[in-house]
């Protein structure tokens, strides 16, 4: 033993900072929504509109709503939001 002390970072399985995917939601429903839905779960860091390909010349929502959020919980494998 050479007496070093070595910090040791502890975190719970699957927790974190997770990027989601929402889909199958009409782009209408505003974010505070989103926010009430999901505020069990963890701290919402930022929800956005992922865009269409950079490829054409003019960018359009593609129906899609990225949202990043800090767990404090498990994220469940499929939700119902706003009906």
């Amino acid at each position: 033993m050479t007496g070093e002390i070595s910090i040791i970072y502890l975190d719970v399985a699957g927790m974190g900072i997770l990027r989601i995917r929402i889909t199958n939601l009409p782009s209408e429903i505003p974010e505070e929504t989103f926010r009430v839905a999901l505020a069990s779960l963890g701290e919402i860091v930022s929800i956005h509109d992922e865009m269409s390909s950079k490829a054409y010349h003019y960018t359009v929502t593609n129906g899609i709503k990225v949202l990043v959020i800090k767990l404090i919980e498990h994220f469940p494998s499929h939700m119902y939001i706003a009906g």
